[in-house]
């Protein structure tokens, strides 16, 4: 799995881990059980679909990660539909379940094993999440919105569907400027490499060009065979297209 979760996973593990806790905070047995556990890393590897994580216990509360670098203590394998049902079964009823099976499996360290399966068996995670719902999402005051029929969620209702193809309309538009943003990049990396190998050419031509002027000034270079050249007016020439070739690519249209 990969080291980072995807933003659907970093929601269900955020979630479950909310849960978790709050099922220890509202059973009197839940300090004793992280006391029992803590330091504790216990491996839950889900399939259909793959998913890999890790309960971390420490004496405040339980957090979950994607991410463990030590040895599990205890190791959890089995079918997501599976552990989410166990997880789920009310307080008391897991255990004529709990018995491994092919789509659930613990193993581990005993003691720690033990205790983790009473606290399976012990703790409400149903109950938590009821509670939860109830003190973040206030949902008999949205059912009696709903029944009221209030005009306020029944204009919200009509204008959604305009307010959906706007967004799906500007995400088009959105995706378009940037297909056009990539295209005018790609052509300026074009244009840069090439002025970049022109101006190395005509830098070196003239670099080459100017050796050769004093290089005729100080009388080591012949002239080029015309007899009514003079040497001093052969290094002026030479010198002279050596400058020009450098400072067009330095003064040239690109750079005004």
């Amino acid at each position: 799995m990969d080291a980072n979760p995807s933003p659907g996973q970093f929601l269900v593990l955020g979630t479950l881990e909310v849960l978790l806790n709050q099922a220890l905070a509202m059973h009197p047995q839940g300090h004793a059980t992280l006391a029992a556990l803590a330091g504790k890393a216990i491996r839950v590897r889900a399939y259909n679909p793959d998913f890999i994580f890790y309960c971390l216990v420490d004496r405040d509360g339980i957090e979950l990660s994607t991410q463990w670098d030590g040895d599990a203590a205890i190791r959890v394998r089995g079918s997501a539909g599976n552990l989410i049902y166990r997880a789920l079964l009310p307080a008391g009823q897991r255990a004529a379940g709990g018995n491994d099976t092919d789509d659930f499996q613990v193993d581990g360290d005993p003691a720690a094993v033990a205790t983790l399966r009473e606290a399976l068996d012990t703790f409400n995670l149903w109950e938590a999440l009821r509670t939860w719902l109830r003190e973040h999402v206030a949902m008999p005051e949205v059912f009696s919105l709903l029944r009221q029929h209030d005009p306020a969620w029944l204009e919200r209702l009509q204008d959604l569907p305009q307010l959906m193809g706007q967004a799906l309309e500007e995400l088009r538009r959105q995706a378009a400027v940037q297909q056009q943003l990539l295209e005018e990049i790609r052509s300026l990396r074009a244009s840069l490499r090439a002025e970049r190998r022109t101006d190395i050419l005509s830098i070196t031509v003239g670099i080459a060009c100017l050796a050769l002027a004093l290089m005729t000034a100080m009388g080591h270079l012949p002239v080029f065979a015309i007899p009514s050249v003079h040497a001093g007016e052969q290094a002026w020439v030479l010198a002279a297209v050596g400058l020009a070739l450098m400072l067009s690519r330095l003064v040239g249209k690109r750079y005004t």
